[in-house]
């Protein structure tokens, strides 16, 4: 699966600076592939995640990545935690997980 947007929000860097923040829905997180991590660091994890991500100050330029997480609630948490005033402008359905079609809750 491509990266599915589902949520878009604004918020202003140093309170005067329009930047966007987003949350995708991916099936995969890369590991670092490092052979001298952990297997759960080093491997890449399959299931259904959120992904958030931040565009740079004034630009439509994704700058930088906010984490990978278990559920949609704990990426808005995140997001929300992370950018201070962040107005959420969209919010596509999305269809929710089974207990048996997610990893345990918290960050991955």
């Amino acid at each position: 699966m491509n990266p599915r947007r589902v949520k878009e929000g604004t918020w202003l860097y140093a309170g005067t600076a329009p930047a966007q923040v987003f949350i995708e829905e991916v099936d995969s997180i890369p590991g670092s592939g490092d052979y001298e991590d952990p297997e759960e660091v080093r491997e890449d994890k399959v299931g259904r995640f959120f992904r958030v991500g931040y565009t740079a100050a004034g630009s439509t330029e994704v700058c930088s990545g906010g984490g990978y997480f278990a559920s949609i609630e704990e990426a808005i948490l995140q997001a929300e935690k992370a950018c201070s005033g962040l107005k959420w402008s969209s919010s596509r359905p999305i269809q929710r997980a089974t207990d048996n079609d997610r990893p345990a809750p918290g960050r991955v």
